[in-house]
């Protein structure tokens, strides 16, 4: 199995298609979960013109070059189709948990477990991204996704529209930094220990359905036979299958969360109106003996109020 890589022939083969296929996509992965989970909160200071700066030089592009590397190697030693799709991303993972210096911090735990939910989105978003063409192609031309691979100049020009699909929206992210840094979305999706473990099934069920359903149609090609009008409706409608159940799954967590937050800031206006009628008791009333009793009432409440809805202060 080892002897292929004897053939020069064959390691320039791997070290081109890490170069041009395999790193611009690790990279977008990496770049990805980074974002996401507000690694890069440092764009916001004024005196920042550099995307990535030396200090982030390992924590990027060690994981993107070895996982690039480790991918374009277990294709070249003509593993099962599974075995690398699935041993590549997880190496990646690890190698960003690696790199990331979060190793005695009380919140290790938690900014794996967020960092981990964003590479499977990530993922998922590279799958995506290359199902909505790589059928038309496959039947388009009648070739087969080994042939594909095995040509230099095809896999680079099949790669591009997925490629491009992926740099649109890292460069949205990166144009929308500050809304996104810090991970807002994934803090509020993470507050609840049950949400997150729903969102986390929903996602791993999403990359093994379109992983498998990737490689039924893509590369054993039992669509052949299929008319052509159905080819495309079943190939839209797989594609469609799992950004329309995650769409759902994040609007009914975001309802949720917004249905949580107006509770919140109705009990909060409830008790700021009690604390300025207490006030008003205490100013007006002739109740000297109980008036440190209602100002102790009164602090607790105003305590209360602050701590179900930060942003509303008590103005008295």
């Amino acid at each position: 199995m080892f002897n292929v890589f004897v053939e020069q022939s064959t390691i320039m083969k791997v070290l081109i298609n890490t170069l041009l296929v395999s790193v611009p996509e690790e990279f977008f992965l990496v770049m990805f979960t980074l974002i996401v989970i507000g690694e890069f909160e440092y764009w916001q200071e004024p005196e920042c013109k550099r995307l990535i700066n030396r200090f982030d030089y390992v924590r990027v592009f060690l994981p993107t070059v070895a996982g690039a590397l480790l991918s374009n190697i277990l294709k070249s030693l003509e593993l099962n189709y599974g075995f690398y799709q699935f041993i590549t991303p997880i190496v990646i993972y690890i190698l960003i948990v690696l790199t990331n210096d979060i190793f005695g911090d009380a919140n290790a735990i938690k900014w794996m477990l967020k960092a981990f939910i964003a590479f499977m989105v990530g993922f998922l978003f590279i799958g995506v991204s290359e199902f909505i063409y790589a059928p038309f192609i496959i039947y388009g031309t009648n070739l087969t996704m080994a042939k594909i691979q095995s040509s230099l100049l095809l896999y680079f020009m099949t790669s591009l529209p997925s490629r491009f699909l992926q740099y649109s929206l890292l460069c949205y992210l990166v144009n929308k930094k500050r809304s996104f840094l810090k991970g807002q979305h994934f803090r509020n999706l993470l507050s609840s220990p049950v949400l997150s473990v729903i969102f986390f099934i929903s996602v791993l069920i999403n990359i093994l359905f379109l992983w498998f359903m990737y490689k039924a149609i893509v590369f054993d090609r039992i669509l052949m036979s299929v008319p052509q009008f159905y080819q495309v409706f079943i190939t839209i409608a797989l594609v469609l299958f799992p950004l329309l159940n995650l769409s759902g799954l994040i609007w009914s967590f975001y309802i949720l969360k917004s249905k949580e937050v107006k509770d919140k800031k109705s009990a909060s206006d409830q008790l700021h109106n009690l604390l300025k009628e207490l006030d008003l008791y205490v100013s007006d009333g002739e109740f000297g003996n109980i008036r440190w009793k209602l100002n102790k009432i009164s602090t607790d409440i105003e305590e209360v109020a602050n701590n179900l809805y930060g942003k509303y202060e008590v103005k008295k």
